[in-house]
């Protein structure tokens, strides 16, 4: 194997930040140390050296380098560590090795793409004057717009496809990082952002992975259109302004993470400088061991209503399973930080986010508890159980039980015994078999794999997070990664598989033989049926959150609520 190509990788690979998201490193003079993972200690003697980028543990002696921690922390041979770290640092593969599909490759097209979508958008904004006074009307600087690289995606149908063709991109390229389309007919591509301001999405390294953008119009349409998942770009791997947040971050210790592109730059337009944003999903693990290399506490700023409160529920559970310390900033119901800030200013809001509750308090708040209702307590009590199940630390663990004994006015004593037959109940009841593909999803996933055409149309109709969760949505997802035009698909699933689950599942949809004939009608009927189901959900959610608006007498937000199910129904 080529020197110079392992020497790439060591170079982009930072070992500090690698072994981050596997232990917590404390720095030690120009060292950083921790408790060594592969054998058991009380003192940490196992410790990373940045300069020489390597790591070496006084107690067992192992030691060596990014390639060598991978392989004893994961139990992988030399060349699959390679591939996993080839893949972070964004390098291609020799040829001959692993990547034979040419994902390095495209990869770095992509990129390439993307960079001069950017650059594209930018000159575009420069000159449109409807876009700047927009930016302008939202509170948003122009020293703001240069610092996130924000751009404008003209009104024409083929502005940027145009621009990119003219310099040299191809069509197949353009498809693959999801900024242009074929038409119907299947005459000609346009572009998919049109009159919106766009958002680069960039990776900690600053190269533009992905876009967001938003339509300059409220009377209709969809608001965001993101970029879809492609051979660069995984949504749920990606943190919108880590790039220019990261230096931030590590100064501070501590991440503020708020859901959305305007919330974020109005945030740091206000001064908080150590601020992500999880792209309008709910926080996932990857993007949590993403904030694992910078800092150790994360806050999670989120709305008031029900739909808030579940989902800084689950941001919690995340945090605590990756050993990160959670706090939560409860804003107004009804406000996001970007309607906060400019209803109330920067210093309100500055002052609002110091005033953060850890997640026992945020439990005991939102469920507003009256001390004398017992039975109210004791649902409390098993919700705390649950997250502090997913705390690793035993110490930590211990100490949060006893916080919250004296936070619901119970026994230690008790809480403590209910929390260990919790465990003991939870270990001894045998394994819940976990979710299979039915016979007729094998079917449609076996149509996707050999017929590029339904495929192309599923992707241009769906978004996987449209599927409810399950093995569906996981095959679907890593399904459409797959480049344009890929001459084995097939392969290109086994070869992106990443543990066994995964695997057997794609076994099963590849061996089969499939019994549908008619693939163009058994598609699209999937497709209406994900669609109504979308709906459906959606209609059940805004009902639940019109109900809660009655109760509190929120007018203002009862009257957006019911013209968003208005439009969704029409």
């Amino acid at each position: 194997m080529r020197t110079d190509f392992l020497a790439e990788i060591r170079e982009r690979v930072d070992i500090v930040e690698l072994i981050s998201e596997y232990l917590q490193l404390r720095r030690s003079g120009d060292n950083y140390r921790a408790l060594c993972p592969f054998h058991n200690e009380k003192k940490p003697s196992f410790n990373v050296n940045r300069p020489k980028q390597i790591f070496h543990c006084f107690g067992c002696k192992k030691g060596g380098d990014i390639f060598n921690f991978l392989m004893l922390h994961e139990g992988l041979n030399f060349w699959e560590a390679v591939r996993v770290l080839a893949e972070r640092a964004g390098v291609a593969l020799p040829s001959g090795k692993g990547q034979r599909d040419g994902t390095g490759a495209i990869r770095k097209e992509i990129a390439r793409l993307n960079g001069f979508a950017a650059a594209h958008f930018r000159s575009n904004l420069a000159k449109a004057e409807r876009a700047r006074r927009y930016l302008a009307d939202r509170q948003i600087s122009e020293p703001l717009w240069e610092r996130f690289g924000l751009g404008y995606a003209a009104e024409t149908w083929t502005g940027l496809y145009d621009a990119a063709r003219s310099a040299g991109f191809s069509d197949e390229i353009l498809a693959q990082a999801g900024l242009a389309r074929r038409r119907e007919s299947g005459d000609g591509y346009y572009d998919l952002f049109r009159d919106r301001v766009m958002f680069p999405i960039m990776d900690v390294s600053g190269r533009v992975v992905g876009f967001g953008g938003r339509t300059l119009s409220d009377t209709g349409g969809v608001k965001y259109i993101n970029s879809p998942e492609s051979a660069l770009y995984h949504k749920g791997r990606s943190l919108y302004g880590l790039y220019q947040a990261k230096e931030a971050l590590r100064q501070a210790r501590t991440a503020y993470v708020v859901e959305g592109y305007f919330d974020l730059v109005m945030a740091a337009g206000a001064g908080v400088n150590n601020v992500v944003a999880s792209l309008g999903t709910a926080l996932t693990e990857e993007q949590a061991r993403l904030l694992r290399r910078y800092v150790s506490r994360v806050v999670l700023i989120y709305d008031a209503d029900e739909a808030g409160i579940n989902a800084a529920l689950r941001g919690v559970e995340v945090l605590l399973s990756c050993d990160l310390v959670p706090r939560l900033v409860r804003l107004p119901s009804g406000n996001d930080p970007d309607d906060f800030i400019r209803s109330s200013g920067a210093e309100k809001f500055c002052e609002t986010i110091t005033e953060q509750s850890d997640f026992l308090d945020f439990l005991l708040s939102a469920y507003e508890l009256d001390r004398a209702d017992v039975e109210g307590r004791t649902v409390v009590a098993q919700k705390g159980f649950a997250l502090v199940e997913k705390v690793k630390n035993e110490l930590k663990r211990s100490e949060y039980l006893k916080l919250f004994a004296e936070k619901l006015d119970m026994s230690e004593r008790a809480m403590r015994a209910e929390f260990a037959k919790g465990l003991r109940r939870a270990r001894s009841e045998p394994e819940q078999p976990r979710p299979k593909l039915g016979e007729v999803e094998c079917d449609l996933l076996k149509l996707l794999v050999e017929r590029a055409d339904l495929l192309e149309q599923s992707r241009r109709s769906l978004d996987p997070q449209e599927l409810s969760p399950g093995p569906m949505r996981q095959l679907i997802e890593l399904l459409f990664r797959a480049p344009a035009g890929h001459e084995n698909v097939g392969q290109f699933l086994v070869d992106s598989a990443t543990d066994p689950e995964t695997s057997e599942m794609l076994a099963s949809v590849l061996i089969r033989e499939t019994n549908i004939e008619r693939g163009e009608k058994a598609v699209a009927d999937w497709i209406g049926s994900v669609k109504r189901s979308t709906r459906q959900r959606r209609a059940e959610d805004l009902q639940r959150q019109i109900q809660i608006a009655e109760r509190a007498g929120d007018t203002s937000g009862l009257r957006s609520l019911l013209k968003q199910k208005e439009e969704l129904v029409s």
